[in-house]
């Protein structure tokens, strides 16, 4: 699943490209990727986990640098570990990346909790709709102007008025992404 997005997202950009060079736009990709691990409790039946996320951003931008296009996402995998260290064989169902889940991804009440964002006229906000809301956020300025309009606070959270009020999500790994999805399109 996961290499279908980046082949979707590849074939976009090259199909753009040709458009793009005689516009004098550029495109970039870039991504950051963290490891987190969960100690499992023999007690319980819970085996140890290593997971990875990956935070991809890919960006059009103008010869000046303002953003024309922003998509975000997060590919979240996996491993269970026994506790002797051997690696479990992997789940049969897949790993959808964070927007493909929709409204699977389940953080909606979550979020009406957290901040005071409305979406659609209702309390709160999928990960998708949050992350669409940081997309549309970014068109129109550079990267400069994205991140001294954004305030992130110790617990990488927004702080910044503009951003909470579409945001409660984790946004410090979207701006790693994107300065590395700007160096790349340099």
């Amino acid at each position: 699943m996961k290499k279908w997005v980046s082949l979707v997202l590849a074939l976009t950009m090259m199909a753009l490209c040709t458009f793009a060079l005689a516009e004098g736009i550029v495109f970039g990709l870039g991504s950051v990727t963290n490891r987190s691990d969960t100690p499992g409790d023999k007690e319980d039946g819970k085996n140890n986990r290593c997971e990875f996320n990956t935070t991809f951003a890919a960006v059009a931008m103008d010869l000046d640098g303002r953003f024309i296009w922003v998509k975000f996402d997060v590919a979240q995998n996996r491993v269970d570990f026994d506790f002797e260290g051997n690696a479990l064989p992997a789940p049969d169902e897949a790993f959808p990346t964070k927007a493909e889940k929709l409204f699977a991804y389940n953080m909606k009440n979550t979020s009406a909790s957290r901040g005071n964002i409305n979406v659609n006229e209702e309390p709160g906000g999928e990960w998708f709709e949050q992350a669409a809301f940081f997309e549309a956020y970014c068109v129109g300025k550079t990267l400069e102007e994205v991140i001294s309009g954004v305030a992130i606070g110790e617990d990488n959270y927004p702080t910044g008025p503009d951003v909470l009020a579409g945001i409660t999500i984790h946004i410090n790994e979207f701006i790693e992404a994107l300065h590395k999805a700007v160096a790349d399109a340099k």
